[in-house]
């Protein structure tokens, strides 16, 4: 998990009000885990207009990876749209720039057989997923 933590790291590294904390069960996580975990956290690093904390945590549990990212702060700034593009129900007609990792990743969840979800709150944006695990993994 080296490498997609320093991404992580180097993303928020201009945005001085933006604290990042890990819990990081495992080493390695399979690669659709990983590209899932890291557009949640740019998901979640966008929704901190104010600055805030980014909580970022994973693991292998029962044959699948967990996910969870939290970003809370002052003010979450979260576009509908992205919530129904991790949903699966964004027209494509409607898929954008900005849309466009949120139904990625739900596509990729999806044809995996695990699910994403979130919940948008005044002060916290949480996105969480449970991806089936496949071979190969990414430390």
């Amino acid at each position: 998990m080296a490498e997609p933590k320093s991404l992580i790291e180097a993303l928020v590294a201009d945005k001085a009000k933006v604290e990042v904390n890990w819990a990081l069960a495992d080493a390695k996580l399979p690669k659709d885990a990983v590209k899932v975990l890291l557009n949640f956290a740019h998901i979640a690093i966008d929704a901190l207009v104010r600055g805030g904390t980014l909580d970022i945590g994973a693991e292998l549990r029962d044959g699948a990876s967990e996910i969870v990212v939290r970003a809370t702060g002052p003010k979450i700034a979260f576009d509908d749209t992205i919530g129904k593009a991790l949903e699966g129900s964004l027209p494509a007609s409607e898929i954008s720039s900005r849309t466009a990792p949120a139904h990625m990743i739900y596509l990729l969840a999806d044809a995996a057989g695990g699910g994403l979800q979130y919940q948008r709150m005044d002060d916290a944006l949480v996105l969480g997923a449970v991806l089936p695990q496949p071979e190969g993994m990414i430390g």
